[in-house]
């Protein structure tokens, strides 16, 4: 380390002298080194400078390029939008043609056969009314031996026809001609003849004999009534309406089923329906759990349009709830002797029917006999903790 030291100094000890012997070379190396430094910071502050241009040019070149690249994507998309719609244009142009094409094709159609039609027409009428002009009969002569034939074998086709028809036309003719006197028990009725009004009643209807035909009379507040009559020897038929109105049932329970004269009505009460005054209904309402109650002879009131009847269903069941430690649970229960589950245990019984009911916790039996009336029973059965050791 000392010698190092001495090396060092004796180093400075040399360079000092040399500074004192030659102070203009050493001050004019000292002032070339320091021009040679500034001249290499003022070219690397130079470069800087052009390589800082040059960067921004690129960016602004790639920016162009972005451009140009972005301007070029919605030239193709237009031209490929604008191709696309001149294609369903054109599509759209040819499909109007075609339409307008058969338009035009089936408009042709309609006016040759229309045309067709009146020139049969015309045809038959005169077949019908047996008249052929003297012109038209000198005019077919005078063509060709087939139109001739053609037409020829045409008469015979119309003359069968004509025949046809008058002997139809004389059969209708001939028809006996036969009266139905139609009359109801109310006024202001509506009076329909196969489903066409034709007023009210009492109404004589012509018509002709052994015909059928069906007979509608309706009015507000009465039941329709509907009848096919056969015209026989100028009938005279009554038809009678019955007034009608509304039954109206209600229950004091929910959830209940409604029957009609024995049938479900698939509904709960309170529950509506339309009858007539003189007609007489079997009401049922039942429910489970519940005595079923059943009301004959119901009758709408006369001259009432709505008839209200109330129904009172009773219990017939009741719910005991069987329960013991509540933190515990799971004891045997046994009702009537036999083993049914563990607590808490539910289960539905008639009213008034007696139950013997035992709860085990393995070590002690609690036995208690009940029975429900109209409400729900809880029976808690509690064990000591000594019972269940």
């Amino acid at each position: 380390m000392l010698g190092y030291v001495e090396k060092s100094v004796n180093l400075l000890k040399d360079i000092t002298e040399l500074i004192q012997k030659y102070p203009k070379i050493i001050l004019a190396i000292i002032i070339g080194i320091i021009i040679g430094v500034l001249i290499a910071l003022v070219a690397i502050i130079k470069f800087n400078n052009q390589l800082s241009i040059k960067s921004f040019e690129l960016i602004q070149y790639k920016n162009q390029v972005s451009d140009l690249n972005k301007r070029l994507n919605d030239y193709v998309s237009k031209e490929v939008h604008n191709l696309e719609l001149k294609q369903k244009k054109e599509k759209i142009n040819l499909l109007e043609k075609k339409i307008e094409s058969t338009v035009k094709i089936n408009s042709s159609l309609e006016e040759k056969l229309s045309e067709c039609k009146n020139n049969e027409i015309k045809r038959l009428k005169k077949h019908l009314e047996g008249y052929i002009s003297k012109d038209v009969y000198n005019f077919e002569l005078k063509q060709k031996s087939e139109k001739i034939d053609l037409l020829e074998e045409e008469l015979s086709k119309k003359s069968v026809l004509n025949n046809s028809l008058k002997k139809e036309l004389t059969a209708c003719e001939n028809k006996e001609k036969c009266i139905i006197t139609i009359n109801s028990n109310v006024l202001g009725d509506k009076l329909y003849i196969d489903n066409k009004l034709y007023g009210s009643t009492p109404f004589p209807f012509e018509t002709y004999k052994n015909s059928s035909h069906l007979i509608t009379i309706s009015k507000e507040g009465y039941l329709t009534k509907k009848r096919n009559v056969v015209c026989t020897d100028n009938n005279e038929i009554r038809i009678y309406l019955d007034k009608e109105c509304t039954m109206s049932i209600y229950s004091n329970v929910n959830n209940d089923e409604v029957l009609i004269d024995g049938k479900h009505s698939n509904s709960k009460t309170p529950y509506y329906f339309k009858t007539t005054t003189n007609k007489i209904h079997t009401i049922t309402v039942e429910k489970d759990g519940y005595e079923s109650v059943t009301k004959e002879n119901c009758k709408c009131s006369n001259n009432i349009r709505e008839t209200r009847f109330d129904f009172n269903l009773e219990k017939n069941t009741c719910l005991i709830r069987i329960h013991s430690d509540v933190l515990r649970g799971g004891d045997t229960v046994k009702i009537d002797g036999l083993v049914v589950g563990s607590t808490p245990y539910n289960f539905n019984t008639k009213i008034g029917k007696l139950h013997k009911i035992i709860v085990s916790n393995g070590n002690k039996e609690i036995l208690k006999s009940i029975k429900c009336d109209n409400e729900d029973i809880t029976l808690n059965f509690e064990f000591n903790s000594s019972d269940s050791q």
